[in-house]
Formats: C-alpha cells, sequence, structure tokens
C-alpha cells in the first residue's frame, strides 16, 4: 500500500485537461447530487484506466451506505469494508488529505481481511480517493483494477485532479 499526500494539481497535458474539462462541464449538467456522484464514478474508470469505481457515504455515528456503484461486484467490495470494519474508504474518511492505494491486494497487510474479498471479487488494486471533506459525512471514491498495478506519476496527477474536480461538484 502506498499513501499519496493530497496536493491537487492541473493535469498539464492538453488532451488531459481537455478530458477533464469535459467531465465539468457534465457534471455542472447533471440533474442533482445522485446523478453527479454516478457520473464521477463513470468517468473515473475511463480517467484512471479502472474496471470499476464506487463511492461510499460515512454519515455520522459510522452508518455507511453504497450511493454509487458501476457494478456488483464493485458494491460488493464496498459492502465488505462495512462488514469487515477495514478498507481504504474507511480509512480515507478518517484522513482526508490522503489517497489510499493497494498495488496488489494478494500481498496487501494494510487490509488483510477485506484484501481478501477483494481479490475474492476478481480485483487486485485499488485507489480510494477522498471526495467530500465535510466531516460528516464524509464521501469516498474506491476507484478498482482486476490487475495488479504499479505507481505511475500519471496516474497520481489524474487522481489528484479527479479529485479536485470531484470536491468542487459534491
Amino acid at each position: 500500500m502506498s499513501m499519496l499526500p493530497e496536493d491537487p494539481t492541473s493535469v498539464r497535458s492538453t488532451g488531459h485537461q481537455a478530458d477533464f474539462s469535459e467531465l465539468a462541464l457534465d457534471l455542472h449538467e447533471a440533474d442533482g447530487s445522485g446523478e453527479t456522484i454516478d457520473r464521477i464514478a463513470d468517468y473515473s474508470c475511463s480517467a484512471l484506466g479502472a474496471d470499476g469505481a464506487g463511492v461510499l457515504l460515512i454519515h455520522a455515528r459510522g452508518r455507511l451506505e453504497v450511493i454509487s456503484s458501476t457494478s456488483t461486484e464493485v458494491t460488493k467490495a464496498h459492502l465488505a469494508q462495512v462488514e469487515l470494519g477495514e478498507g481504504p474508504c474507511l480509512d480515507a474518511s478518517l484522513d482526508p488529505t490522503t489517497i489510499y492505494r493497494v498495488n496488489d491486494a494478494t500481498t496487501d497487510t494494510q487490509w488483510p481481511r477485506w484484501s481478501e474479498q477483494l481479490v475474492g471479487l476478481g480485483f487486485r488494486s485499488v485507489l480510494a480517493l477522498p471526495l467530500a471533506t465535510r466531516a460528516p459525512p464524509s464521501v469516498e471514491l474506491d476507484v478498482v483494477r482486476q490487475q495488479a498495478d504499479e505507481p505511475r506519476e500519471r496516474l497520481r496527477r489524474r487522481a489528484r485532479s479527479l479529485v479536485a474536480l470531484g470536491r468542487s461538484r459534491v
């Protein structure tokens, strides 16, 4: 697991800026917060090269709710965090300045029970991005991939930009 300090910066590539500009316009046109959250989850898959994404809302007194998901498996991964009381979204809710990353869940020791569940659902890597920092509630985005992943600077820049854009709309 690695943690990326939150330092929202703009993506420097013109193509990436265009992608985020289109997302910003798309989010502006969304009808309400539910549709906005769904669009962020959907977009994060293409922007971060992910196989799935989901958003977890953490209410006062610890009540957790999956409010958006791109698949049944992603929903199950979120619910496993809730049931087991461990996982990157839960930690991200406690530290909204950090993006949590698991490069390979088969070797992860930070959240061993949850990582085992994640692998059982067909995923090996994850990014947990805090979208809303007002506590409570806390809004966390998990982006998952089926393959193990290596840290890449491009992915870090995109994740930071996605966090900044998501925070402006959530």
